[in-house]
């Protein structure tokens, strides 16, 4: 949650500071599992044959990209990160960096309306008005809520087209280009997109794009100088592979009182897609590749994608002392 004091800090650069250490963790945990989505997509995508269990992968993200098709190449384009200084740069805007009423109350960070779901009335609209503002439990689902919403939206088509033309140019994701088309997102248009551009330049937050490939290098540093505590979720699998942190950075990282470690499994697959067998084989492979590396195994345990079965919740409450999903 946003803290309310928040609102009551004068100094802008102490509020705006703080503002990022509480959504940045939040976006490169969401971009996270796209990246790890679009990981397994592409594996799928490049099999001659896929399992059962890949088939209902698919379809579950079908229905998440709302691809009614099941077009792949539709699939393929919708399921992709968004620039994590664009997000920030719409949150800041949105929520006047954390100071609205919206933000506050309802954990509104991107101003989304909605005329059926639970939300709050704006204090100025017109006794005719029929949406709301979109409220949510905790900040991490209107992060998420905002990502489904660019990502399959009719009205930012274009912008979907312009990070898939990127992506085939082998390019990095540019924010400021990709901003030109998020002129329908407000009523002022091409205003809005200058406002977020000048946002983006101001406070440099093109420092934090790529922070999850780049987390060693961008969001660490920013992380230790302000001591903020956090857990590292790590999947063993990938470790050191090109884009990923070597174990010998996780070992520095782990050596400040304030930073924590956290087995996030092996493989990071779907675990309720697991037999049980492999799906133990699974947990045991990333505890002894910790216990090979750091001397034991995290107290701390993160389900991949959020998602576990009964017993598999067993077996974990047995490994571990806390379990996040």
């Amino acid at each position: 949650l946003l803290p309310a004091e928040i609102t009551k800090i004068e100094n802008v650069k102490k509020r705006k500071d703080l503002f990022i250490q509480i959504i940045l963790p939040l976006v490169i945990a969401e971009n996270n599992n796209i990246k790890l989505d679009r990981k397994k997509l592409f594996t799928i995508l490049n099999k001659n044959k896929n399992s059962m269990a890949e088939q209902n992968w698919l379809n579950s993200k079908f229905k998440q990209y709302g691809v009614i098709s099941k077009d792949l190449p539709t699939l393929k384009v919708r399921m992709d990160e968004i620039p994590t200084s664009m997000i920030i740069a719409q949150a800041a805007k949105e929520t006047g960096w954390g100071t609205s009423r919206f933000a506050q109350e309802g954990n509104a960070l991107f101003g989304q309306w909605t005329w059926s779901g639970e939300g709050i009335k704006p204090a100025n609209a017109d006794k005719d008005t029929t949406h709301k503002i979109m409220k949510f439990n905790v900040l991490q689902a209107s992060v998420k809520a905002y990502q489904r919403n660019l990502n399959t939206h009719s009205s930012y088509r274009d912008f979907r087209s312009a990070r898939a033309e990127m992506r085939d140019n082998g390019e990095k994701l540019d924010s400021m280009a990709l901003t030109e088309h998020l002129d329908s997102y407000a009523e002022t248009g091409k205003e809005y997109v200058k406002i977020l551009q000048q946002i983006i330049r101001q406070n440099n937050l093109a420092d934090f794009d790529d922070a999850f490939t780049s987390f060693y290098e961008v969001a660490w540093p920013y992380l230790k100088r302000e001591k903020i505590p956090f857990i590292l979720f790590v999947s063993t699998e990938i470790i050191g592979q090109n884009g990923y942190m070597t174990w010998a950075q996780i070992k520095e990282i782990e050596q400040e009182s304030f930073a924590y470690i956290g087995n996030h499994s092996h493989s990071h697959d779907y675990l309720v897609d697991l037999n049980y067998k492999d799906f133990v084989n699974d947990i045991n492979t990333s505890s002894a590749s910790f216990y090979k590396q750091l001397g034991y195994n995290p107290i701390f345990f993160s389900y991949p994608f959020g998602e576990y079965s009964s017993k598999i919740k067993k077996h974990i409450s047995k490994n571990f002392k806390l379990v996040f999903n």
